[in-house]
Parts: C-alpha cells; sequence; structure tokens
C-alpha cells in the first residue's frame, strides 16, 4: 500500500512539473501587442531628402513585432521596411506601420516640400531669384511661382537642376522656355512662343488655357529622355521641317492628355518635311485623349509620322482631318510600332493609317480598339510591314478598309468589325488573291454582309483570318 501511495505521489509531482513547464512555456509565446505609435505624428521633408520614423510598441516584451510599412502616396515618398521615409515630388501623403500581431495601425502625415520658395511678379524679382539659386547652387531644390508679366524674355535655367517653376497668371512670354536635366517647368494660362526640353527628368507639363503657336521652328522640342506633358491647352500654327506642332527624338517622350494640336505645318517644297502634327523619332508617343487636327505635311504623316523604333500609343483621342501626300492620319516606318486600343483616326483626303517599308525595315501596327473610319483609304500595308487586327472597327472608308500593297505584305484578322462606304471592306479585285484561313463559326463580314472568301480550315481552332497580299 505505502509504495502506491509512494508512486501516485511521484506521477503527481511529474504532472505538476510537466504542467508548469509547459505553462511557462505557452507564457512566452503569447505576449499579445496592446497598442503601437510612431515618434511622429507629422513629418514635413524637403525634397530629395529622407529621415526615419520610430516605432514605439506596447508592450515592450510584446513577442510579436513584425511590422509593414505603406505610403499612400508612392510619388510624394516612400519608405522602407525599416522606417526609413524618402521625399520624391512636392504634396502630403500619409506613411503608415501596421502590426502583423492584432494589426494596429499608427500613421504619419508626411509633407514634401521644396527648400526654397519664391513667389515673383515682375522681371527684377525674377533676376533676384535667379542670382540667389546660381549663388547657392544644385544642391538645393528651388520652387519659383510666377504670378505676374516677367515680360517677353525666354526662361533657361541651362546649369541649374533641381527646379521646379510654376508660371501662372494670363500674360504673353513671346520668348521661349527651355527645361533641363532635373528640372520641370509648369505653365498654367500662358500664351508661349515655342519650348525645348532636354535631359534626364527634364519635364515640361502644359495645362489650363495655354498655347504655343507662330513659331518659325517645331512648337515643343522634346529630346534627350526628355518628357513633355500636354494635360490641355493649344499647340498651333508653327513651322517646321519635321514635326511642325510637336517633335519628339533620342529617347523624348510625349504625354497628351487633353489639348488641341492643329494646323501646324512643315514646309512645302522639302522632301523632309514630315509629322504635320506630331513626329516621333526614336522616341515615345503615349496619346489618352486630346484631338490633332487639319495639320499639313509635305510628304508623309499629316497628324502623326512616326519612325526609327520609335513607339506610339493610342489609348483615347480623335486624329482627324490633317492632310499630306501619304498616310494622312498616321505613318508609320522604319521598324516603328503603332498600338490603337482606342480613340478615333478619321475624316482624312488619303490614307488613315500607312505602314510603310524598305529593304530592311518594316513596320508594325496592332489595333484592340478604336475606329477607323471615313478616310479615303482606311490601312495600307506596304511592303513586309505587318498589321494584327483583334478588336475595333474600320468602317465607312471609301475605297477600302484595308489594303496590302505588296506580296509580303501581312494582315492577321481575329476580332473586330471590318465593313466598307461605297462597296467593300476589303476591295473585291484584291480579295480575289488572299490566302485566307478561318473557322466555320467566324462571324467577319465585309461590304454587304457576305462572309470574307468563306473558306474552312479545320486546323484553326479560333476565329482567325491571315490575310497576305496578292502577288
Amino acid at each position: 500500500m505505502k509504495k502506491k501511495i509512494l508512486y501516485f505521489l511521484k506521477f503527481f509531482v511529474v504532472i505538476m512539473l510537466i504542467m508548469t513547464f509547459s505553462n511557462c512555456e505557452n507564457n512566452t509565446k503569447v505576449v499579445p501587442i496592446k497598442s503601437i505609435a510612431l515618434n511622429l505624428e507629422t513629418l514635413t521633408l524637403v525634397l530629395g531628402t529622407e529621415e526615419k520614423l520610430e516605432i514605439i510598441i506596447s508592450p515592450e516584451n510584446a513577442t510579436n513585432k513584425e511590422v509593414i510599412w505603406s505610403s499612400s502616396d508612392e510619388n510624394i515618398a516612400i519608405v522602407s521596411q525599416d522606417g526609413m521615409v524618402t521625399a520624391l515630388s512636392e504634396g502630403e501623403t500619409i506613411i503608415s506601420v501596421s502590426t502583423m500581431d492584432g494589426l494596429f495601425t499608427a500613421n504619419c502625415v508626411t509633407t514634401v516640400c521644396y527648400e526654397y520658395l519664391f513667389t515673383v511678379s515682375d522681371t527684377d524679382q525674377m533676376n533676384e531669384v535667379l542670382n540667389f539659386i546660381k549663388e547657392n547652387g544644385n544642391d538645393k531644390s528651388y520652387l519659383i511661382e510666377i504670378i505676374g508679366n516677367v515680360g517677353t524674355q525666354s526662361i533657361f535655367f541651362p546649369n541649374l537642376s533641381n527646379i521646379t517653376l510654376k508660371i501662372n497668371g494670363n500674360h504673353n512670354m513671346t520668348g521661349g522656355i527651355g527645361v533641363r536635366q532635373h528640372q520641370h517647368i509648369i505653365f498654367n494660362d500662358i500664351n508661349l512662343g515655342n519650348a525645348n526640353v532636354y535631359g534626364d527628368k527634364a519635364i515640361l507639363t502644359m495645362q489650363g488655357d495655354s498655347s504655343i503657336k507662330n513659331n518659325n521652328e517645331s512648337g515643343v522640342i522634346v529630346y534627350r529622355n526628355g518628357t513633355f506633358i500636354m494635360l490641355s491647352g493649344t499647340i498651333s500654327e508653327n513651322f517646321a521641317w519635321l514635326g511642325g506642332g510637336v517633335h519628339v527624338s533620342d529617347g523624348g517622350t510625349f504625354i497628351m492628355k487633353e489639348g488641341t494640336i492643329s494646323k501646324n505645318i512643315t514646309f512645302a517644297g522639302h522632301y523632309a518635311a514630315m509629322g504635320g502634327g506630331v513626329y516621333v523619332d526614336r522616341g515615345t508617343f503615349i496619346m489618352y485623349g486630346g484631338l490633332i487636327t487639319e495639320n499639313n505635311s509635305n510628304n508623309f504623316g499629316g497628324g502623326v509620322h512616326v519612325t526609327r523604333n520609335s513607339v506610339f500609343i493610342m489609348n483615347g483621342g480623335i486624329i482627324s482631318k490633317n492632310k499630306t501626300g501619304e498616310g494622312s492620319g498616321v505613318f508609320i516606318e522604319y521598324e516603328s510600332s503603332f498600338f490603337m486600343f482606342d480613340g478615333e483616326i478619321s475624316d482624312h483626303n488619303h490614307i488613315g493609317v500607312f505602314l510603310a517599308s524598305g529593304r530592311h525595315d518594316k513596320a508594325y501596327f496592332t489595333m484592340k480598339g478604336g475606329t477607323i473610319y471615313g478616310n479615303d483609304s482606311g490601312v495600307v500595308i506596304d511592303g513586309s510591314s505587318s498589321a494584327t487586327m483583334s478588336g475595333g472597327v474600320i468602317a465607312g472608308n471609301d475605297k477600302f478598309g484595308i489594303m496590302l500593297a505588296l506580296s509580303n505584305s501581312f494582315f492577321l484578322f481575329s476580332g473586330g468589325t471590318i465593313y466598307g462606304s461605297q462597296t467593300t471592306g476589303v476591295p473585291e479585285y484584291l480579295a480575289n488573291n488572299l490566302a485566307l484561313s478561318k473557322t466555320p463559326d467566324a462571324s467577319a463580314k465585309y461590304g454587304d454582309g457576305t462572309d470574307v472568301l468563306p473558306h474552312t480550315d479545320e486546323d484553326i481552332r479560333r476565329t482567325i483570318y491571315t490575310i497576305e497580299g496578292r502577288q
């Protein structure tokens, strides 16, 4: 009996020790977070600087202290996962940190501003500001806001960086604006003579009721990785050999969101006169909206001319009523690409989209949406150039919707609609010489609604048309 009691006591002690050890172990795992805070609730940073935020977690011995950092607007400031905040552009953002345990969050309202702010209302004040900037150097950030008339002088800061210039007011500036590397100029409600955007992170933004007109060179020249953003306004009645309205080259980018480019001209009688409205050479043009109309080029690309490994992306807007000998609307050549997702190319007296090619180069057109209509001809594919169409409408063009000019031209049609105005979407003389494959359920129509060459190829498993140029 004594042995049984002794055995029971030993067993009880062992159980109690195990339970005690287990409870200690559990206690070390579950110390939850009750709150989180930051050492600062508000933070002001000068453009281009950085500061580290510190976390305060309660209780201090919380088990899981893992957190995630974020910024509500990463264009203004970003934050690393150790709390370092870097100021990128003027404005306000909220830096947040959240715990993985309990999902507690703390915020810091962060404002990014310039180191020096100036308001200028006349030419004398402008000269004083420029002298101050020259004396203090490029390692500062400057914001100059012009609210009055600074006269007709041109504005150039050739040797200065980190400058943002805002020009506001209803006044004329018959001189030009020059934007250089790491400079940003914003002009609003200004009548301007011309603009030149040059160098990395050189940005020119046009907004309000601004205009650039009557210049004997391109209205805006963008090159060497500069960027021109057109939010509104008018570029009109300018003259140049290449790109009467806007000339983009050498890695430059033109982003058009709204506004009008009209009545610009490339010089008559000169063979190199191309791109009445916009000329892009080894650059990028992205069109979200706006109107390119009534521009005139002596040779190619009355509306838009794209050449030498350039890209044109059309997400909206209208290209209409431009004039030239070839490719009145859009002219693509020399290994360049045109992507059309939305928008309208219409009412040209010659060709809506012309894809040109030589012996060793070609052009590419991808149409996924938008409308090409009311032109003399819709799309012409020349030489070894190629086009693919998976959406959108090519309709109501007087002669034909698609023309493949040579035997090695290529057109792949897998969606969208092609139909004609007077006779057919694909001209009858051309259709009779096409090599075409399509599934039985393909529904593409042309002209009077009959199928385009109703030919069945069982090896094709999708609705697709492959059209090759005639011999």
